[in-house]
């Protein structure tokens, strides 16, 4: 049970404005120029990333490092019995994030990523791994079985400040669908959704992706055409 491919955040450079000067060489000075002021200003002002923590319910430490969001650790039984952690991911949760990934049936692959995903590369790892907690959230499933320790689901919130919204993403292993994860994951994200105060959250499903289609329906979600093969659903908060 999966939705939404997930989205890059647009570019700054989209919103830069060239008149009629775009030669070659005036726009990679610009471009320099523009680039190098952002990333001062963003990354030497800490207060700036304090306060947007603060908006959203989310801190840094001392160090203006993201501090792991513990409370939302809890122990859930799927149906079947099995026994699961969920708990933000990590930069270490890497291995098992590319096992998980490169594990997804054809189909699966397909309805989380719009594609079929082969090999998880270095770069996709980080991106999922590698977040600050505040701007986004991502919930794993962890499984253990004797000495084996799996990801077997994973969910994702990327925040929307400007909007008050946020898009999520959930996929489950194959052998774990059909037990309850996905309504979990999705309940989960809606509490967090209110916690952070917004005002909806949604996702973007493909039209073939009944299962996904049928639970969020079933959690109080609203459909609505998005393109062709796509839906997308959504729950105000």
């Amino acid at each position: 049970m999966l939705i939404t491919r997930g989205r890059q955040p647009a570019h700054w450079l989209n919103y830069l404005y060239l008149d009629n000067i775009s030669k070659g060489l005036i726009y990679s000075i610009a471009t320099a120029y523009c680039y190098q002021e952002w990333w001062q200003r963003i990354s030497s002002k800490k207060d700036w990333r304090l306060k947007t923590a603060t908006m959203i319910g989310q801190g840094f430490d001392d160090k203006s490092k993201p501090v792991y969001p513990a409370r939302y650790i809890q122990a859930w039984t799927c149906r079947d019995g099995r026994l699961v952690t969920l708990r933000p991911i990590c930069q270490e949760d890497k291995p098992l994030e590319k096992e998980f990934i490169e594990h997804l049936s054809v189909e699966s692959s397909r309805f989380r990523f719009f594609d079929t995903i082969a090999r998880a590369t270095p770069e996709m790892l980080t991106q999922f791994c590698n977040i600050d907690y505040v701007h986004e959230m991502a919930i794993i499933a962890e499984y253990n079985s004797g000495d084996e320790k799996r990801n077997v689901g994973v969910g994702r919130l990327i925040i929307e400040p400007d909007t008050g919204s946020g898009e999520f993403a959930i996929v489950v292993a194959d052998d774990f669908q059909a037990n309850g994860l996905g309504t979990k994951l999705l309940n989960v994200f809606i509490d967090i959704g209110r916690e952070r105060e917004l005002k909806s959250i949604y996702g973007i499903v493909m039209k073939d992706n009944w299962k996904m289609i049928r639970l969020a329906k079933k959690l109080g979600f609203t459909t609505e055409t998005s393109l062709d093969r796509e839906v997308r659903v959504i729950r105000e908060l």
